[in-house]
This record gives structure tokens, C-alpha cells and sequence, in this order.
């Protein structure tokens, strides 16, 4: 049986982590699996070479003039009112055709499709084959202010099998706008190999690490908000004395302003910027504290992998994840999105009160147990063999 995973492109997030990990995880006693992804990004494709060795690409989109736009967005870059005309008028119209025209003729090869960036267009959802959905983020937050996206939504769902989502929220959450379809909504937890997660995290560290908290997250204002964990820092050294530094693991389209605001509080000491790295387990592991800022998120993968290495965390009770995974607050600290001073204090919390500290530490290794890939794995097995078996009749 062959099981085709999509995804829209290949970047440096969380999605891409998860896929990683099913892709490494898939027993292949049972299932044939390939990757597609719609979009070549070249320079920004950072995970093809963390991709295990029976798993080649199929690239949809190839032609690097169709994509060079796309990558210029995601860096940040302004495009000239020309070139936005170029991308809309041009290269989006020719770039889509290409890649409905090139899924259909691979469509031949698969038993079923796993669209695990939900990026497939609506063409590509109306043939044949049953396609599982995978829907990672939060549905509150992204239909904000968008009535157009929620009827787009409706129609797209109708086409899938299948829809997995990462938690009960979001399990009640669209099982309550999507009511027509409301039978379609499954939640699956995403896939974590703690054991490997663990053994990552014993790797040793530059002798020049120590005394620190870290953040590991694509740099991507418009949902991370670094930008109010640098300002709890600062508030954590000058208020309540933390003699450490800022660890932050990862890369994205808003380092520039990040590493700006550090210049401007003169924290160019003491804030270190590692860039993506390809083992963020061991920064995290010898941390005094793991600190998680976002606005919103699907799930929030680094809470799982923080407390599978065992580092007290302190999170944003943002939309949606945290909160179910760090169980209301019993397995971490939560915190209002955006609050840098209840940030800094909870930091400050967590790494000088020990009781505290070991009580969370000891919940969170129970808690982890239940993100086991074994357990979740079999979950989407049987789902895959229902909409196989549906898909027959």
C-alpha cells in the first residue's frame, strides 16, 4: 500500500519537524511512503537533508523563477508594486496549473494522500483517491476577520476523507463550525520519538553554555513574538537579578528586527542567536528554563520536546496547545500572551524557587507519555484503513 505524504513547501517549522518524524516513524512493513512537495524554495528548503534515505522528493513546482517571490515573502522582503503584478498576474496563475497538472499524473502511484500542510488546491481534492487532511493550526485565530477563508474552508473540507486535528479544541472547534462535515474531524496528537528526542539531548555543548534560558522557534513575528521574551529578559536581569543569557535557537524572516531590538536595549551580550540547528535538544536540555512566547499555534511541538528532556517551562497561554499539553498549568507555567512582565517573573519563578521546579519537572515526565509515537501512530493507521475501506465502496 502506498502512502503519498504532501506538503505545500519544506521550511524550518514545526510542521516540518512533525512530518520528519512520521516519515522516520512509518513502518514500511506496512505502507510504501513517498513525499511531494508543491514548491522548490531552494535556499529555505533547510529539511531535505534530514529526510530519511528511502524518501526522495517529488517537487510539483520546480522551475526556480515560479518560487522566487514566494521565498522573497517569507524573508521579509518588500516586492515592488511590479513584481506583486508579476507574481498575482503571472507566475501564481502558471505556478498553480503546473502543480494541479503534476499531482494528477503522479496520482497513479498512490493507494492514499496524506495533505499534511492542508496546501492542496481544490482541484487536486476533486479525483479519485481518498486524501486525509492534516489541520495544524489554530481555527479562532487564522478565521479571524477572514468570512471569506471560513466559506473556503467548507468547501475544502467537504472533499477530504479525513481531517486530523492536534487537539480537543480544535477537535470541538470544527466539529462545531463545520457541522456538515463534522463526522470528518478526528484528533490525533502529533508524533514525538522521545527516546530519540532524549538521547539527542546528551550531546555535549560548547564549554562557553552555561547559565541560560532558551527559546527554540521559526523567527516569524507575526506569531512567535520573541520580541516580548527579549523584554521579559531584559526585565528578568534588571529586576530580578538573572546573571544569564538568551538562547535563541532558530532563523526566519524577522531576525533582523529581533536582533535590532537586542542592539537597542544594549543586550548584544547577553542574547546569543544560534540560527536553525539541527539538534535544538541539547540547548534545551541544559537550560535553566525553556521559554515558549507565541500568539497562537496549532499545537506547539518545543513544549512536548522540552519536557521530554526535562527543563522547566514557562508558556503563553496562547491559542491552542499549550494549555491542553502543559495540562492547565500542572506540567508548566502559563502566561498571558504578550505580558513581558509576568513573563519575566514567572522566569525568574521557575528557576529560583525548587520546589516548584521539581514539581513541575516531575509532571511533565509523566505527562510526556501520552505524545508516545506508538499510541498516536496507530491512531492514523486505523483512520487510513477506514477511509481506504470507505473509499472502496
Amino acid at each position: 500500500m502506498h502512502i503519498n505524504f504532501h506538503m505545500g513547501r519544506l521550511l524550518g517549522g514545526g510542521i516540518e519537524t512533525t512530518l520528519l518524524t512520521y516519515l522516520n516513524l512509518f513502518d514500511r512493513s506496512l505502507f510504501e511512503v513517498s513525499l511531494t512537495v508543491g514548491w522548490r524554495m531552494d535556499e529555505l528548503d533547510s529539511f531535505t537533508k534530514l529526510l530519511p534515505k528511502d524518501i526522495e522528493i517529488r517537487y510539483l513546482v520546480s522551475n526556480k523563477s515560479l518560487s522566487k517571490y514566494k521565498i522573497k515573502k517569507i524573508m521579509n522582503s518588500k516586492l515592488s508594486l511590479i513584481d506583486n503584478l508579476i507574481e498575482n498576474i503571472l507566475f501564481v496563475p502558471i505556478g498553480r496549473i503546473i502543480y494541479i497538472k503534476k499531482f494528477k499524473e503522479n496520482l497513479k502511484h498512490y493507494d492514499l494522500i496524506l495533505d499534511f500542510g492542508l496546501s492542496l488546491p481544490k482541484n487536486c481534492l476533486c479525483v479519485n483517491k481518498p486524501i486525509i487532511g492534516f489541520l495544524h493550526f489554530d481555527l479562532e485565530t487564522y478565521l479571524s476577520g477572514k468570512s471569506r477563508m471560513l466559506s473556503k474552508l467548507k468547501n475544502k473540507f467537504s472533499n477530504y476523507s479525513s481531517i486530523v486535528v492536534l487537539n480537543d479544541k480544535m477537535l470541538l472547534d470544527c466539529r462545531g463550525t463545520f457541522s456538515e462535515v463534522r463526522y470528518k474531524f478526528f484528533k490525533i496528537y502529533n508524533l514525538f520519538d522521545v527516546d530519540n528526542i532524549r538521547a539527542l539531548s546528551l550531546e555535549k555543548l560548547n564549554n562557553q553554555m552555561s547559565n541560560y534560558i532558551v527559546t527554540v522557534c521559526r523567527l516569524q513575528e507575526d506569531q512567535k513574538d520573541v520580541t516580548t521574551l527579549i523584554k521579559a529578559f531584559n526585565q528578568a536581569r534588571l529586576k530580578y537579578c538573572y546573571s544569564g543569557k538568551l538562547v535563541i535557537v532558530g532563523d526566519g524572516g524577522s531576525r533582523g528586527e529581533l536582533e535590532k531590538l537586542t542592539n537597542d536595549l544594549n543586550l548584544n551580550d547577553h542574547i546569543v542567536f544560534m540560527g536553525s540547528q539541527q539538534n535544538p535538544f541539547k540547548f534545551m536540555k541544559h537550560a535553566d528554563a525553556f521559554v515558549f512566547s507565541s500568539k497562537f499555534e496549532g499545537f506547539g511541538n518545543v513544549i512536548v520536546e522540552a519536557m521530554a528532556v526535562g527543563v522547566p517551562i514557562v508558556a503563553t497561554d496562547c491559542p491552542v496547545g499549550p494549555r491542553e499539553i502543559l495540562q492547565d498549568g500542572d506540567c508548566g507555567i502559563l502566561v498571558k500572551v504578550g505580558d513581558a512582565e509576568e513573563l519575566a517573573r514567572q522566569i525568574n519563578n521557575v528557576i529560583t524557587d525548587t520546589q516548584l521546579r521539581q514539581r513541575l519537572l516531575s509532571k511533565s515526565s509523566l505527562r510526556v507519555d501520552d505524545f508516545a509515537a506508538v499510541k498516536n501512530l496507530t491512531q492514523l493507521y486505523k483512520l487510513i484503513n477506514m477511509s481506504l475501506a470507505n473509499d472502496a465502496k
